[in-house]
């Protein structure tokens, strides 16, 4: 189901990234920075498409990024023909809500809802997980937030944020709220010969293949700990080289089910 995927994208999708040509010494991120947003652009705009391996589209929609000047919350806001979402983060990227709504009957049928809700409550830094079916709770699901973890469904702006910041190593948590598992990961950046290999997989779209090295950084990321023994594949994200480094391309080398989502910038360009 597409658009289950297309959400779970970041689903086990657990993530991504390495960079490609020489960069700064890679610093690490082993504390929660309580003012990334400032490092995003105030707007973003993106048509996302989603495309197989032989460069076909199976499904798009508009991505729109905001970032508050004064408070420096994040708004996420997807809209697509099947499904609509809108998330809430705090400066430091710590996700405070998000409601996604599928609209596609199919859809609906398969995942047993029609909503997901997430609220976190940081008086007792927890995250409440809901699905809903019409407007009813079918379940709730409470996970306990450690400081350093973030959402997987808009890690890869925490990713730009980090790259703004001159930083290209990620060692730390991140939660698939599509069942509200925290999953411990490590990006790291990608070149020479493991760039090389991967940009050679005739299983990668054309365009994915064919991006210049020279005007992107590429990045990649693998879950550590317990979790390795179910999730063996990686993640993969490419960001622009030129700042603000927006997002590219980002997937997972998942080979039962691999799609790759493909950004377009509509910020003027």
């Amino acid at each position: 189901m597409r658009k289950r995927f297309l959400r779970f994208w970041p689903a086990c999708f657990l993530l991504l990234f390495a960079g490609c040509l020489p960069q700064p010494p890679a610093q690490e991120e082993t504390a929660a920075d309580q003012n990334l947003s400032r490092l995003l652009p105030l707007v973003q705009r993106y048509n996302v498409s989603i495309i197989n391996p032989d460069d076909h589209r199976l499904y798009a929609y508009e991505k729109k990024v905001t970032v508050d000047p004064a408070s420096g919350e994040i708004t996420i806001h997807d809209t697509g023909r099947d499904y609509d979402y809108t998330g809430r983060l705090d400066r430091g990227f710590r996700l405070l809500e998000s409601d996604l709504r599928f609209k596609k009957a199919a859809d609906i049928e398969k995942l047993g809802y029609d909503q997901r809700v997430t609220t976190y409550r940081a008086d007792e830094a927890v995250m409440e997980f809901s699905v809903l079916t019409g407007g009813e709770i079918l379940y709730t699901k409470e996970i306990a937030m450690e400081e350093q973890a973030y959402d997987l469904e808009t890690f890869c702006f925490f990713v730009q944020a980090l790259q703004n910041k001159g930083r290209n190593t990620f060692r730390g948590n991140v939660i698939n709220m599509n069942n509200g598992q925290l999953i411990a990961v490590e990006m790291k950046p990608l070149g020479g010969r493991e760039l090389q290999k991967l940009l050679a997989k005739k299983n990668l779209p054309a365009r994915i293949r064919s991006l210049d090295e020279a005007g992107h950084y590429f990045y990649a990321m693998g879950v550590t700990g317990w979790s390795k023994i179910f999730f063996t594949y990686k993640f993969y994200l490419i960001l622009e080289r030129e700042a603000p480094h927006r997002i590219k391309a980002f997937w997972g080398d998942n080979p039962t089910n691999r799609v790759v989502q493909w950004f377009e910038a509509l910020n003027g360009r």
